[in-house]
């Protein structure tokens, strides 16, 4: 008797806990559009007739900076899937209530089976983190429910394709999987009216003969359910799994110019070369930042800010003491290297360092007029922070030698006579005395 009472109340706070999930789910509907499953939908009271399917892309970038999105857009097919006769497939609930689970109706689904995801729709600029976070699109499907020819479960599938998002830097996680199942749960209006209604939605990864079951202990694939194209893994965590990323960094370069005799109002000309992943071949757009009096060209601008385009391999500016050139949101893995030209009429010793590797070029000489060697090339795999040093320290005053040894050895050899004359005058005034 205690352990069927035990059983109850587990069912009723499992019920209401469905109740609140739903809630939530149709919250979270309203700005997708439709219904989402969270992972299951249901409203025993109302038509549902629209569902919504999320779709996760994950920015990463570890300085936190907000980023341009790629262009990638992402098209969703939805078509019912036809179950043989023999496919045993069902659905019992926590209840022990089952049903059989058929195949889908096409003509209750919209005349337009494909829907579009567009991410940089509105160039817009999103928000990242060293874990990532997610950017959320939804597409929604409008189900015609007066074609189901009576209650029951019918079965769909989705299936995602997209222009090459590998070309822009999106990365596909282990495991993705391109295809996601929807069972449609109908009934009639009520008892005295047969009219069809949708009641609830279940959005599954796995295969076309997914059965479930939550009255079984242990319950039946409802790991299965899913509420997208979304990580199945820990984001806050930085777990990824199953789900679209795009990996992102930062490089600043800061130029010091230091020494007593160092023109810190020189702006030094630069040459900032890029390559990126052998995979991305399409253009990318990378939001750029100014300190104090750099410049950059090569530059555009539009509503989310000033931008390059990598498909151009270098940039150039010039930078002076305390000055800035940054790259936000550049794709990770893209490798850069810098070259200075010192355009003043003095010999500067310049080095170019990483804050977290060290010396990129070693210190060296370069005179006036001359360029340095280019930097090594380095991979962006993290924020970068360059510093290209100018050092310019007191000049020696060098040439005493050259310049006075002439009159100094005249000079030196005038004493000599002076004093050899004396000696000889004395020795032969002791001669003659002798």
């Amino acid at each position: 008797m205690k352990k069927r009472a035990q059983f109850s109340l587990f069912c009723i706070v499992l019920l209401l806990t469905g109740i609140l999930g739903s809630t939530l789910a149709f919250a979270a509907g309203t700005t997708a559009g439709g219904a989402v499953p969270s992972p299951t939908v249901e409203d025993t009271t109302n038509a549902i007739n629209t569902v919504s399917i999320k779709k996760e892309l994950i920015f990463i970038n570890d300085a936190g900076s907000q980023v341009r999105e790629p262009n990638v857009t992402y098209t969703y097919t939805i078509e019912a899937v036809t179950l043989a006769t023999t496919d045993n497939v069902n659905v019992r609930d926590v209840d022990g209530i089952s049903g059989k689970v058929k195949s889908g109706v096409a003509a209750a689904l919209p005349a337009e089976t494909s829907a579009t995801i567009v991410f940089k729709e509105d160039n817009a600029l999103v928000a990242t983190s060293a874990n990532g976070i997610a950017a959320t699109r939804y597409v929604d499907y409008a189900f015609d429910a007066s074609q189901f020819p009576g209650p029951g479960i019918y079965r769909y599938v989705i299936t995602e394709s997209n222009t090459d998002k590998a070309s822009v830097g999106v990365e596909e996680e282990a495991t993705y999987v391109k295809t996601r199942y929807l069972d449609v749960y109908v009934r009639k209006t009520s008892e005295t009216d047969t009219t069809p209604v949708i009641y609830g939605y279940v959005l599954f990864e796995d295969t076309t003969t997914t059965a479930f079951d939550a009255y079984a202990d242990p319950t039946v694939n409802l790991d299965k359910k899913s509420e997208g194209f979304v990580n199945t893994s820990d984001t806050s965590a930085g777990e990824y799994s199953d789900v679209d990323v795009y990996r992102t960094q930062d490089l600043t370069i800061t130029k010091e110019t230091k020494g007593l005799m160092a023109d810190k109002a020189n702006d030094f000309p630069v040459t900032i070369t890029f390559a990126m992943p052998a995979a991305i071949t399409a253009d990318v757009l990378v939001n750029t930042a100014l300190g104090g009096n750099a410049t950059l060209d090569g530059t555009d601008t539009d509503s989310v800010g000033t931008y390059v385009t990598l498909d151009a391999t270098s940039f150039e500016g010039t930078v002076d003491d305390g000055s800035s050139i940054s790259f936000i949101g550049v794709p990770e893995g893209t490798t850069f290297s810098i070259v200075e030209t010192n355009n003043t009429p003095d010999s500067y010793k310049v080095k170019i360092s990483l804050a977290t590797d060290g010396d990129l070029l070693a210190e060296a000489i370069i005179p006036a007029g001359s360029t340095t060697a280019s930097s090594t090339a380095t991979a962006i795999d993290t924020t970068s922070d360059v510093t290209i040093t100018n050092t310019l320290d007191m000049i020696s005053p060098t040439g005493f030698v050259t310049r006075f040894a002439p009159y100094a050895l005249l000079l030196v050899g005038g004493i000599l006579l002076i004093v050899l004359g004396r000696t000889a005058v004395r020795r032969s005034s002791k001669k003659q005395e002798a």
